[in-house]
This record gives C-alpha cells, sequence and structure tokens, in this order.
C-alpha cells in the first residue's frame, strides 16, 4: 500500500450559506420529483419517479426533512449503467451524508478490467465546522483500491485548512503488480497527487468567492433551469 498526504487551504463556507443550499435543493428536487410547481404532500417511500421519454429511475426510500431523505437513482441504456444509492441526514439540519455508487462503462473504450467501478462516501457535515469532522471517499475496480480522507486541521469564518490523505493497493491477482508498480512510480504518483490537490485549491479560490456572495435559493434555481435546458 502507498499512503500521499498533502494539505490545502480554502476558503471557508459558512455553515448557515450551506445549510440553506442543501434546504433549496431538497425543496426543488421534491418539486421536481412531483411535478408539480407546489407540492401539497410529501413524497411517498417506495414510490419509483420517470421522467418520460428518459432511461433515469429514481425510487423514494424515505423523504422526511427533518429526519432523512433517501434514495436509489439509476440510468441504464445499451452501454452505460449506473446506480447511486444515498441519504442524507437531514435536509433541515445536515449532519451526515452517505452514498454508494455503481458504474458499469461500455465495452471497447477500456480494458474490461477498468469497464466496472464502485465509490462509496461519507461526509460528517455537522462535525466539520467544528473541526472534527471528515469525508471519506473509497474508490474499487477490479485491479485496486483508493481510498480518499478530507480532514479538517482548521476551521474558522474565513479559511479551511484540509489534510487530504490518498492510500492505494492493488486487490486480488492484480495485488502485487500494483505494488511493484506504485514502487515504482511512487516519486511521480506524489507529484501528480500534489498538483491535481494545488489546481483544485486555485479553482476553488477563483470559484468558491463568488458563489458565497448569491442567494442560495437562486443558485439552486438556475442550476434547475440549466438542467432543464440541457434536457430540452
Amino acid at each position: 500500500m502507498a499512503r500521499f498526504t498533502h494539505a490545502v487551504t480554502l476558503d471557508a463556507v459558512p455553515q448557515a450559506w450551506f445549510g440553506r443550499i442543501v434546504r433549496a435543493a431538497h425543496d426543488q428536487t421534491e418539486r421536481l420529483l412531483a411535478g408539480t410547481g407546489v407540492v401539497t404532500a410529501p413524497l411517498r417511500p417506495g414510490t419509483r419517479y420517470a421522467p418520460p421519454d428518459s432511461d433515469v429511475r429514481f425510487t423514494v426510500e424515505s423523504w422526511e426533512p427533518r429526519v432523512a431523505t433517501s434514495g436509489e437513482l439509476t440510468f441504464a441504456d445499451e452501454t452505460i449503467g449506473l446506480a447511486c444509492e444515498f441519504a442524507l441526514r437531514s435536509a433541515e439540519a445536515p449532519a451526515t451524508f452517505d452514498c454508494a455508487v455503481q458504474l458499469r462503462l461500455p465495452e471497447g473504450d477500456q480494458p474490461a478490467f477498468l469497464r466496472t467501478w464502485s465509490w462509496t462516501g461519507a461526509a460528517e457535515l455537522a462535525r466539520w465546522w467544528r473541526s472534527a469532522g471528515r469525508v471519506t471517499v473509497t474508490v474499487r475496480n477490479k485491479v485496486g483500491v483508493g481510498e480518499f480522507r478530507l480532514v479538517p486541521v482548521r476551521v474558522d469564518g474565513r479559511q479551511w485548512k484540509v489534510k487530504v490523505t490518498a492510500k492505494l493497493r492493488g486487490q486480488g491477482l492484480a495485488r502485487p503488480l500494483v505494488a511493484i508498480a506504485l514502487l515504482v512510480l511512487r516519486g511521480r504518483v506524489d507529484r501528480q497527487f500534489v498538483e491535481t490537490l494545488r489546481k483544485a485549491e486555485r479553482r476553488w479560490h477563483e470559484e468558491i468567492p463568488p458563489l458565497l456572495r448569491r442567494d442560495p435559493d437562486e443558485l439552486v434555481q438556475e442550476a434547475l433551469s440549466k438542467w432543464r435546458a440541457d434536457r430540452a
């Protein structure tokens, strides 16, 4: 197993602003799924929503803004398959978010052992602003596993200092080959890891502050309008 670590400094996102984004996204999604401008009743668990002329399906598992929202989103056609399960606790007071994604890529674009991927993620949202939470993501395919962890070292009203750790290893028959490759290429992988995070840090500084000056409800509505326009 190879381990890589780097720290980034990011413009802080106010917890209250983040909470408004989550609530607005939850409300707009509810309206979209209900197919009306105003929701008159909660979405019912077990209900499947399927937009006309679309391969997307969404199944509600729970929809209680004060408790938890969870469901499964799937997409499949003749070339690609995607399944995503998620759980948010809760929309009115975001505390945790968990998700699991399965992806099947089309044949011919890459080797067979790289056509199936899975991701699992967990975020301790409420604890993040107390410098006590963390975000973890695990990526798997038939060849290897990547584990990524983001931990806030310092959180204040202006900046976050975040420690990012990546652990890479092979699995199955490829485990010894991946171990040798990581040993030989460790320096190159480490440089690429740091450069990727630095680019992400620069983009965050460029793109996040302007968004923080905007109204969260308007941002969500704008994103939804763009999504509708792209589908038209």
